[in-house]
């Protein structure tokens, strides 16, 4: 057993006992111990790997900020506000790597073609998530996020053991259903048994590897599309506008600056770009698709090298070939099996799942950081009171992220659905900006208390993410997905209520800036009249 130290529990038949076990110190298990361990709570947090190692899911949105602001008000997160926009990041933490992120782009590509240097909004989309980099998301390097924050959680009281891995979670005291009062924890860390007892376990392990050992199974087939990722970090790869020759790039921000997108039908591509040159790019395949084209063969991703696979998909759509021609990958290409995954429930009576473990389906709109951040700000509001959580306030966590899951599946679905055809995907992607623009901005220039949508809500973050929960929202998503004749004028009259940043705006080109203005034309979506809205700006726009 690993020798006593920050965070030590007493001792009960040999083994350390703690209030909570996290098993997962990635960004948001590292907080949530941080957080837990502030308030006062005995924390092991366990990780398999040693930092810093590699981590995928590295672009947030305005989300994720606002939720890092909220978490920074909490007892012992006050450095975490420092993170929470890319010049608060830069100014305060140079040592770890970020990247400037301005936006969303999307370019619509087409096999055997050279992309146009004059792209009109029947290929090109850009939504700006912010007026200027002062106020900005960022890209995360994940190595040396995670890294920071887990010697973070442990300074902060947190018991940190790393290269320990969880085999079993088993129970001194089951009732009739096999869950129990107090866990008991056992694994394998530095070739050695470990075990530790704990009144609750979190499971923030991402991939849901300890499902089994809870008795949880995963649900067999989560979504109607089927994607695998090859993906590596890149050096000297050009901006794409750049190396296409496209003309008005820098409208409304520079491309290389934002989560840039490229369809094709095949499936898609991402380039994430940091401040310090490096860019990580990742091609998720639509397996049937690439089938269909005879591009890629479901084999091939047991044979082929991942490197030789990224080549092949280039060699189908030559602005992406030329963009990528010089570059080199740090360490090398590798794959992923299916990303889409989601376990049969979020929780049981002594433990809970984070987001990230609960479900996942595909990073096309970057929700994965931002969602993961609000289920730790539910599971500090649970874990943190005068008594343990009971069996409704465990079951209201559970059922609102298995509402949310299959609101973004639904979302994920429409979006995949229609790949090939740039002007439905654009309504898709219109639909999710109204959702976040429309949750953002309530965010910031109302109160909780004057937020009319969830009335039984305790605070934001247990607001529906991304409009579930919102009939407006989930009508128009549903029109979407089953509406063969859903134009986007009707779609417009339909998210009329939530559409504060003059989304599905015909005249706009595709281009979208983040325009304040917009949002005080809009005031009355937010029950506010133009003074009042006026006068509410600075939250808008961050002000400290």
């Amino acid at each position: 057993m690993a020798t006593a130290g920050h965070g030590d529990g007493p001792m009960t038949s040999g083994r350390e006992v703690f209030d909570v076990a996290i098993v997962g110190s990635g960004f948001a298990g590292s907080i949530l111990a941080r957080g837990l361990a502030a308030c006062g709570r005995r924390v092991v947090l366990i990780e398999r790997e040693r930092h810093p190692r590699f981590a995928l899911g590295e672009s947030t949105t305005p989300l994720a900020n606002l939720a890092l602001e909220r978490l920074s008000r909490r007892p012992g997160l006050e450095r975490l506000w420092q993170l929470s926009n890319w010049s608060r990041w830069r100014a305060s933490h140079p040592d770890v790597t970020c990247g400037l992120k301005r936006g969303f782009v999307f370019y619509a590509h087409e096999a055997h073609e050279h992309y146009p240097q004059v792209p009109d909004e029947r290929r090109r989309l850009a939504v700006a998530a912010s007026p200027g980099d002062d106020v900005a998301d960022t890209q995360w390097m994940r190595s040396e996020v995670d890294s920071h924050l887990a010697r973070w959680a442990e300074s902060g009281g947190v018991r940190l053991l790393e290269e320990t891995e969880v085999f079993e979670i088993a129970g001194d005291h089951h009732d009739a259903d096999g869950s129990s009062e107090r866990a008991v924890l056992r694994g394998e860390g530095a070739g050695e048994p470990f075990e530790v007892e704990a009144s609750f376990v979190v499971d923030a392990s991402g991939g849901g590897r300890l499902a089994s050992t809870l008795g949880v199974e995963s649900v067999a087939d989560p979504a109607d599309f089927s994607s695998r990722l090859v993906y590596a970090h890149v050096d000297r790869l050009t901006p794409f506008a750049e190396s296409a020759e496209i003309v008005n790039c820098d409208e409304p921000f520079p491309e290389h600056w934002s989560a840039a997108h490229h369809l094709t039908d095949v499936g898609w591509m991402y380039q994430l770009r940091f401040d310090s040159g490096a860019v990580s790019v990742g091609w998720l395949v639509d397996e049937q698709r690439a089938s269909s084209t005879g591009l890629l063969s479901s084999g091939d991703w047991d044979v082929v090298a991942p490197d030789r696979l990224f080549e092949r998909l280039l060699s189908r759509y030559p602005s992406l070939e030329r963009q990528f021609a010089g570059t080199r990958a740090r360490f090398g290409f590798r794959t992923t099996r299916r990303l889409q995954r989601r376990l049969e429930r979020a929780h049981g009576r002594v433990w809970a799942a984070l987001p990230g473990t609960y479900a996942f389906y595909d990073p096309l709109f970057s929700t994965g950081i931002a969602w993961s951040l609000i289920g730790v700000e539910r599971l500090l509001d649970l874990l943190t009171g005068d008594r343990p959580p009971d069996q409704q306030q465990l079951g209201r966590y559970g059922q609102l992220l298995e509402a949310e899951a299959h609101h973004q599946r639904r979302l994920l679905e429409a979006a995949y659905r229609h790949l090939s055809d740039f002007e439905r995907f654009d309504l898709v992607c219109q639909l999710y900006f109204v959702a976040a623009s429309c949750a953002e901005t309530c965010q910031r220039m109302l109160d909780f208390e004057e937020w009319r949508h969830e009335s039984v809500a305790p605070n934001w973050a247990w607001a529906g993410f991304l409009g579930a929960r919102d009939p407006v929202i989930e009508e128009a998503l549903e029109e979407l997905l089953i509406g063969p004749d859903c134009d986007r004028k009707q779609l417009k009259l339909r998210l009329e209520k939530r559409n504060v940043a003059g989304l599905l705006d015909v005249d706009r080109q595709g281009l979208y800036p983040a325009d304040p203005h917009t949002v005080l034309r809009a005031a009355s979506c937010l029950g506010l009249d133009r003074a009042e809205a006026e006068r509410r700006l600075p939250r808008l726009l961050g002000s400290d």
